[in-house]
């Protein structure tokens, strides 16, 4: 499923943001973590994510194409669309891709506009660890483009605490066994 492609408005550039971790937590147990829409929807107030019931949310087994989501709260309106899920030839999950509606913003439509968000995820040489990485595209404004640029540094410093703590929860829920005493 594609979303229709956006243009930059004229006089804007476009803004890539890029990281990659290691994360201490096999791939099935990120991806299980990273394709749940729970992840994303017990979020910080005033900050939502939403998710349209019925648009692809698969009872349980995370996101499919065609989810449906607005991520809003002050100074954020972010609609998207899931286009593409890969689950790999082993089905531990190593692709997904959101790409924003036109008219989702940060800040202001003057400042910065979100247009895709994508994650990847891949065993790491040792063995039990995962490399995940992420790719934000925006359009923002020239004058803004430096500090976006920080914001988006700052903002993602927290995300590998906060995928390594669910990620291990994660292949703990995985492991353990009804009955065992652990979970």
């Amino acid at each position: 499923m594609l979303a229709p492609r956006q243009q930059t408005p004229p006089g804007w550039r476009v803004h890539k943001f890029e990281h990659a971790w290691r994360v201490r937590s096999p791939r099935a147990a990120v991806w299980a973590w990273l394709n749940d829409p729970e992840t994303f929807t017990k979020q910080i107030w005033p900050y939502w994510v939403e998710f349209l019931p019925g648009s692809g949310v698969a009872g349980g087994s995370g996101f499919a194409p065609g989810v449906l989501n607005a991520h809003h709260g002050p100074l954020l309106n972010a609609s998207g669309i899931i286009t593409s899920v890969d689950l790999g030839p082993d089905g531990k999950g190593r692709y997904r891709d959101l790409q924003y509606c036109y008219g989702s913003f940060v800040i202001g439509m003057r400042f910065v506009r979100p247009r895709r968000l994508e994650f990847w995820i891949d065993d790491a040489d040792t063995a039990g660890e995962s490399t995940v990485r992420v790719r934000l595209v925006s359009d923002v404004a020239p004058w803004f483009a430096a500090v976006w640029g920080a914001i988006n540094r700052g903002f993602w410093l927290s995300f590998p605490g906060w995928m390594r703590s669910g990620a291990r929860k994660r292949a703990r829920q995985q492991t353990s066994r009804p009955g065992d005493g652990r979970g």
